[in-house]
């Protein structure tokens, strides 16, 4: 462990890098809860594939960067959450034409928006320590073309003293921030009465 802690530390000297992570959460870390009752309506949500290939740099420590595309680690999550709260959950792969949505029964139209920031708390590592990601929801109600927004933050802090696993360290304080919001996000939307 103190081997690998020095090769660390002399990597994050060679400064000036962005390090591409990945922010993804486990499917199963989101599970509902075992009295979750969902909501009876039918979602559909759309990603563009501008937003799905966004590339997102944001400070590490030692004066680096990590560089990680959210949209597109987030998106099975983000399936996943909508159908553990909605009776049936689609994903559509084009612009959304609203005559067909209404027609194939959707109520809801849902366009995420995720914002995210990280910081060090230790000069001598590249990796971030702590990470803040804010993930909103836009859900047209394609009845009354009304537009319900839901909003939650989730914050991730890791350090090296907690001994993680080789593959994910650089990420861990992404994933738990990931992880964070979209547990968040479902207890807002298990309690949303104007979404039943």
């Amino acid at each position: 462990m103190i081997r690998l802690f020095a090769l660390l530390i002399a990597l994050s000297l060679l400064t000036g890098c962005a390090h591409t992570i990945s922010i993804t959460p486990g499917l199963t870390d989101i599970e509902p809860p075992p009295t979750a009752s969902r909501s009876p309506k039918t979602v559909a949500l759309y990603i563009s594939n501008d937003l799905r290939n966004k590339e997102v740099t944001t400070p590490g420590g030692g004066g680096e960067s990590v560089t990680y595309k959210p949209y597109q680690d987030l998106e099975l999550n983000l399936i996943r959450l909508l159908k553990n709260n909605f009776a049936s959950a689609k994903v559509l792969t084009a612009p959304p034409d609203t005559a067909e949505l209404k027609r194939r029964g959707v109520d809801f139209l849902i366009a995420p928006q995720i914002s995210t920031n990280s910081s060090s708390a230790v000069w001598a590592i590249w990796w971030p320590t702590d990470f803040t990601m804010t993930l909103q929801l836009s859900l047209v109600d394609l009845s009354s073309g009304a537009t319900i927004t839901k909003e939650v933050t989730g914050n991730g802090r890791f350090v090296f003293s907690e001994q993680p696993h080789p593959a994910t360290f650089a990420s861990e304080s992404g994933i738990r921030a990931a992880r964070e919001a979209l547990l968040k996000m479902q207890r807002v939307l298990l309690e949303a009465s104007d979404l039943r």
